[in-house]
């Protein structure tokens, strides 16, 4: 799946790699920016209709990230992946 930013994120970028044999996603993103101390961004998988959280995260200083998540709910295909 590619993720493509939108305001006030427009430039970040992602993909996620979903696994619904092994409920796991690999998530990649760069140029998401840096949010206020204390916050976090949060991963999520769409299966079934249901929001799952995949896990938090907070990018490195240029942006990128990388997150492995397992993700035991995800017995389905994932339907969408998304970050907030």
């Amino acid at each position: 799946v590619t993720l493509d930013g939108v305001p006030p994120a427009a430039r970040a970028r992602g993909r996620a790699f979903v696994s619904a044999a092994r409920r796991a996603i690999l998530f990649t993103a760069r140029d998401l920016p840096a949010l206020p101390d204390g916050r976090t961004y949060q991963l999520w998988a769409t299966a079934g209709g249901q929001a799952i959280s995949a896990g938090i995260f907070v990018p490195d200083g240029l942006g990128n990230t990388q997150v492995e998540a397992a993700v035991p709910a995800l017995v389905d295909r994932a339907e969408a992946v998304a970050v907030t």
